[in-house]
């Protein structure tokens, strides 16, 4: 009974809260309702009161494992793996990161400078967060670079798989419009071109003898997933593959573009070492705690065999111009550093709570016990 009284008391006040606006009148005649929650509602200059609004615009974070589609699950500690890619993000990049990120802020608000007054004039704090997105956002005159090197990852599956072999007619990139936002579907088909040209060249060149595509990968020992690109015999070995996509061949040096080499190194060492590998099932992420985990429980693992051996690692680097072939070292050392990498991650994780047990005077206070007072003589 008390706890429906507390529930019902903090959505009155959460309702009151959302309900409560205060106008911010424009040169336009236009008026902007900022609330409570730092949202803006824009409303026509006739208007006079805002609609009141009945959920709020952000779902309270919560810690409860959900689904992709932000279902609530059941997903046990033992059955959340962290992703390879997550762990490997973890390590720190350097200086020259930092000066690449500043320099596309700076350029976005050169560039971008009457939206940005624009935006200022409503409310800073919304431009403030639109002009730190920038690092986020695709250069000017380009995709997307995760969302596309995504969509020839898809591409490259549906050719591996297609019962003839035949080359995949049409490309489709996935674009999420801001965070937990709709997901739109946009046609690269045309900007893919090149792409699958130098995948086909590469194709025809090394015949590949593929064994795997697309492969969930798990390490129950030290709790760790992952989703391998490529197992394929090549050239007379088994190699790991790994492929990478550029939108463009060269730097704006005109230096030849080149992966990322000690991330990928880590990335395929993880795999090369996981101890069981998922066959033909996709992999399913669970969300707790603010970030994404695979999940490993029993379909799984019914559906799981030992991983593959291999004879070794390779990244194909495909650009609009061709795809370029670069042995990987991925062995026993490299494996070890991404223990490293992993270890390293996973303390940044870590709350105070986890860590400290108290202060000196709390823990003190708990373990010395009250010395009776004396008693003065009558």
């Amino acid at each position: 009974m008390a706890e429906q009284f507390l529930a019902e008391a903090l959505e009155a006040v959460a309702q009151m809260e959302r309900d409560r606006l205060d106008p911010i009148e424009l040169d336009d005649g236009r008026q902007v309702f900022r609330a409570a929650n730092g949202g803006l509602v824009l409303l026509d200059p006739e208007a006079t009161a805002p609609r009141p609004r009945r959920t709020p615009r952000h779902r309270r974070p919560t810690n409860r494992p959900r689904d992709a589609r932000g279902q609530s699950v059941t997903a046990s500690e033992e059955s959340r793996f962290w992703g390879v890619t997550t762990l490997i993000g973890g390590l720190n990049k350097g200086r020259g990161l930092e000066i690449w990120q500043q320099g596309l802020i700076a350029d976005c608000a050169l560039d971008e400078r009457e939206k940005l007054n624009q935006l200022a004039d409503v409310d800073r704090a919304s431009a403030r967060r639109w002009l730190m997105g920038a690092v986020n956002r695709p250069e000017r005159g380009k995709l997307p670079a995760a969302a596309f090197g995504s969509a020839i990852h898809k591409a490259i599956e549906d050719w591996v798989l297609s019962p003839d072999g035949s080359r995949p007619d049409a490309v489709t990139m996935e674009v999420q419009e801001g965070w937990n936002g709709p997901v739109k579907h946009v046609d690269v088909t045309e900007d893919a071109q090149g792409h699958l040209d130098a995948v086909e060249r590469w194709f025809d060149r090394w015949e590949p003898d593929i064994e795997a595509s697309e492969m969930v990968i798990f390490n129950d020992q030290l709790k760790y997933a992952g989703t391998l690109d490529m197992i394929a015999e090549v050239g007379g070995r088994r190699l790991l593959i790994d492929f990478k996509t550029k939108q463009d061949d060269t730097d704006s040096k005109g230096r030849l573009r080149g992966p990322s080499v000690p991330e990928v190194c880590l990335q395929l060492a993880a795999y090369r070492h996981a101890t069981h590998a998922v066959p033909h099932r996709d992999p399913r992420h669970v969300f707790a705690n603010g970030r994404r985990y695979y999940l490993v429980e029993g379909d799984e693992r019914d559906a799981s065999v030992p991983m593959p051996e291999v004879d070794g690692g390779a990244i194909v680097l495909i650009t609009p111009k061709e795809a370029r072939t670069y042995p990987v070292p991925c062995g026993p050392d490299w494996f070890h550093r991404f223990r490293l990498a992993a270890a390293a991650f996973q303390i940044t994780t870590f709350t105070p709570a986890q860590v400290l047990d108290g202060t000196w005077e709390e823990i003190v206070d708990k373990r010395t016990p009250r010395r009776p007072q004396k008693r003065s003589a009558a």
